[in-house]
Order: C-alpha cells, then sequence, then structure tokens
C-alpha cells in the first residue's frame, strides 16, 4: 500500500491539485461554476491538504476570493481571455510576428474592385488560404461554451447552436471544394484544382487545423470525385502522398492514433 502510494497516490493527488488550482486561476466563470466552490473546498481540506499543504492553502485562498465575489480574480493570469485548448502559459506575439497576407497584387486589384467572377480559387496562396479558413473554424470554435459540448449527443435534443455553427461550415467547406472540382470541365485545370485543395488541407495541419482537412479530405473522397479516373491520373505523386499522409491523420482507427 505504501509503495502504491508512493508512486501512484501522490501522482494522482498532485495532478488533481494542479487541475483544481488551473480551474479557479484560468477557467472559472462566475455564476455557473458557483455551485462547485464548497465541494472544492471539502475536497481541498480532506483529501489535498494532507498531501500538498501550501498548494492546497493556495487552493482555498482562491476558493475564498471567488467565494467573496463573482467577478474575476486580479491577476495577470485571470484576465487573460483563452481558448481551452491553448496552453497554460501561450506565447506572445508582437504584431511585427503577425504573418503578413500572402496576395499578389493583380489579386487584391480584381478583390478590391470586386470583380470576383475573373477570380480562380488557384489565383490564391495555398497557405493564405489555409490561414482564412482556420481563423474561420477558430472563430467558430472558440464561441462554444462547455455546457454545449455536454448537451451535444444527447437523446431527443437539438445540436447546440454553436456546435451546429461549426458542423454547418464543415458541410460548406466539403460543398464548396466539391463544387469547384466538378464545375470544371477541362481536365487539366480540374487535376490542378485537385492538387491545390490537397496543398490547402496540408498548409491547414502545419497550422495545426485539423478540421478544414477533414472537410476537404470528405469531398475528394466523395463517390463523384473519386471516381474522375482521368483527374486522378494527373495527379502527381507528391500530392497522393500528401494526401495520404492527410488520410492517415483523418483515419479513426486505434482512438485516431496518426493523429
Amino acid at each position: 500500500m505504501l509503495i502504491w502510494q508512493q508512486y501512484k497516490g501522490i501522482p494522482i493527488h498532485l495532478r488533481v491539485s494542479n487541475f483544481v488550482k488551473t480551474w479557479l486561476e484560468m477557467y472559472w466563470r462566475p455564476g455557473v461554476d458557483d455551485i462547485a466552490l464548497s465541494h472544492l473546498s471539502t475536497f481541498t481540506k480532506d483529501s489535498l491538504l494532507h498531501y500538498f499543504p501550501a498548494p492546497s492553502q493556495r487552493i482555498l485562498d482562491l476558493i475564498s476570493k471567488r467565494q467573496d465575489s463573482n467577478t474575476s480574480l486580479v491577476s495577470p493570469k485571470s484576465e487573460r481571455v483563452r481558448d481551452p485548448g491553448m496552453s497554460i502559459n501561450p506565447p506572445s506575439y508582437t504584431l511585427s510576428e503577425v504573418p503578413r497576407p500572402t496576395m499578389t497584387k493583380a489579386l487584391l486589384a480584381m478583390l478590391r474592385g470586386k470583380n470576383f467572377d475573373t477570380v480562380a480559387i488557384t489565383d490564391f496562396d495555398a497557405l493564405e488560404l489555409a490561414r482564412q479558413l482556420t481563423i474561420m473554424e477558430c472563430d467558430l470554435y472558440c464561441t462554444i461554451q462547455p455546457e454545449e459540448v455536454l448537451e451535444t449527443g444527447q437523446e431527443g435534443t437539438k445540436p447546440p447552436v454553436n456546435v451546429r455553427a461549426v458542423s454547418s461550415l464543415s458541410t460548406v467547406i466539403t460543398g464548396w471544394v466539391a463544387k469547384n472540382i466538378l464545375n470544371e470541365h477541362d481536365i487539366k485545370k480540374r487535376t490542378l484544382l485537385v492538387k491545390f485543395f490537397i496543398k490547402v488541407a496540408d498548409r491547414c495541419t502545419s497550422l495545426h487545423n485539423f478540421s478544414t482537412p477533414r472537410s476537404i479530405l470528405a469531398a475528394l473522397d466523395s463517390s463523384t470525385i473519386s471516381q474522375l479516373h482521368q483527374t486522378w491520373l494527373g495527379v502527381p505523386h507528391k500530392s497522393k502522398m500528401q494526401l495520404e499522409s492527410l488520410r492517415r491523420l483523418a483515419d479513426h482507427g486505434r482512438n485516431y492514433h496518426q493523429y
């Protein structure tokens, strides 16, 4: 029992202690989470204080402050608006480090002149398009509230509005990719489109966006596009290798082992 406590029990208590502290400092939502304060206080005193006196006292202090006020704690950490997917101490960036849009002058002029009919999707830089799609995905993802995730999939309930918005964007991207490819009747141009969308999906993964590539894959692997044999014959080997890599990332086998 002592050996288990040393090698298992204490590390588990430490992780739980860090989790509770992080929750109170960074993720606490006044009004929504306040119901848990009394339970956290009891748990900290009964289960954590014995093992980690100083960290536990810090947790109790945080609980006390949360009980005294429904406003956020006055600290640099708590004032940051964070996405739950971000690391605890995300790197900071200056404006000079934000990448400038990659776009030719001719394309920029056409867009400013609203000459959209003359703009081809392949006129865009693949990385720049991946950035814009990633921004769209990120904006919608960050609006999802924790309780919406818990409600998702419950029998007899509609998907929460913000979750539905993310799902709808995925459907729109899939349809947009398929439409662009199928509307092109020239085989060479259609092949270039397939190659381009594979490149966009690959650039998305380099930005740690794994949602948009799935939407693009759904179009490329659809029956209507996968059966365009003459088109696929012209796709370069490098692009096909990128596509296979994307498929491995999207494979749910072994609990998304490749991902």
